[in-house]
């Protein structure tokens, strides 16, 4: 369990990594950061899309090793 959780908390690092550099690049193109309510309801839906897609990850994860260790 710890290292499917070490494993996960990389991958979501790198995700915030990408997203950090991707509003760096942009704010040196543009010379603004732009942060209307449609870009925050926009990183809203894809943080509820994140969250929901390592709940199931999670639980899979959990299944196979519990799955495994039956046999």
């Amino acid at each position: 369990m710890k290292t499917y959780l070490l494993e996960r908390l990389k991958h979501i690092l790198w995700l915030i990594c990408g997203a950090v550099l991707g509003y760096l690049t942009h704010y040196l193109r543009t010379g603004k950061l732009t942060l209307t309510s449609d870009n925050l309801f926009f990183l809203k839906a894809i943080l509820f899309g994140f969250v929901l897609v390592e709940v199931i990850k999670l639980f899979s994860w959990l299944f196979k090793l519990i799955k495994q260790n039956n046999q």
